[in-house]
């Protein structure tokens, strides 16, 4: 009889992506993680900017894991990494970037 349930032990597990350097972020890259961060700092001066929502999107192989992972490297570097969220469509591409599913 066939196992119908797969062995998790087999199954191959997405390792997340390193970041970049911020200079080797492509011009289009670059802008997101700066708006990004200009929003966090007025946030972390208690400016009270309206909630920053997000959609960085693209074909495969773009650079979009590569910059939501400088980008959380830059949230750790100022010691906020718990104030960002980062969530996928699926579950290969939010292991990418250390993040959760969206249902």
């Amino acid at each position: 009889m066939p196992h119908l349930v797969p062995d998790i032990s087999t199954l191959a597990s997405e390792a997340s992506l390193s970041p970049i350097a911020l200079g080797e972020l492509r011009t289009d890259q670059y802008r997101a993680h700066d708006i990004i961060l200009w929003h966090l700092e007025q946030t972390l001066a208690d400016q009270h900017p309206h909630p920053l929502r997000m959609i960085i999107y693209g074909e495969g192989g773009t650079g979009k894991s590569k910059v939501i992972q400088t980008v959380t490297e830059s949230f750790a570097a100022k010691g906020v990494k718990f104030m960002l969220v980062k969530t996928a469509y699926t579950g290969v591409a939010a292991s990418l970037i250390d993040g959760k599913t969206t249902h």
